[in-house]
This record gives structure tokens, sequence and C-alpha cells, in this order.
């Protein structure tokens, strides 16, 4: 039996740079995905947290909350059905439990 999963909303959080380009977003866009990014202060709080505490292996439990707040706002106000961890160091947040 084969289960197909459709997904046609995915969230896509990352530095500024990758929220703001399509670099990322094409190869989805080109299978009729839409990507949808968090709001002009989301994705500041984003890129902040990237580059002053990941880039530097500093994962506090109050930005993994900050994180998934966002991507809650994302579920409920964008109707996203998936995410992208769009920087390396973003998986550092999902290893550690609040």
């Amino acid at each position: 039996m084969e289960v197909v999963v459709s997904l046609e909303k995915i969230g896509l959080i990352g530095t500024k740079f990758t929220m703001e380009n399509e670099f990322f977003k094409k190869t989805f866009i080109s299978h009729n995905i839409e990507i949808v990014v968090p709001n002009q202060s989301e994705q500041e709080y984003i890129h902040r947290k990237i580059v002053k505490e990941l880039e530097n292996g500093i994962v506090n439990n109050e930005t993994k909350k900050g994180f998934l707040n966002i991507i809650n706002q994302m579920i409920n106000r964008d109707g996203i059905q998936g995410g992208i961890l769009g920087c390396t160091e973003l998986p550092m947040l999902t290893k550690m439990r609040i």
C-alpha cells in the first residue's frame, strides 16, 4: 500500500537572506507548493537569533520557545502544513528539551 502525502503550503525559516530570496523557494514553487515566510518582525527575530546565538553555539530555551511560537503563528495565521529549517544551525533547537 502506497501512502502519498501532498503538502500545498510550507513554511520556511532561515537567515534573512534565505527567507527573502527565491533560490530556496524555486523548486517548491515549480511543484505547485506555496512557500510562506514569517512576517518582517519574525524574520528579524529569527535572523538575529541565528547570527548572535546559534552560529556561536549558544542554544537556550527562550530562543527555542520563540521559534516554536513563530511556527505556531504561521500554522494558525498562514495555514502552513509543514516547515523547512533552511539553516544548518536550526536543528540545534530540535535537539534540546524545554
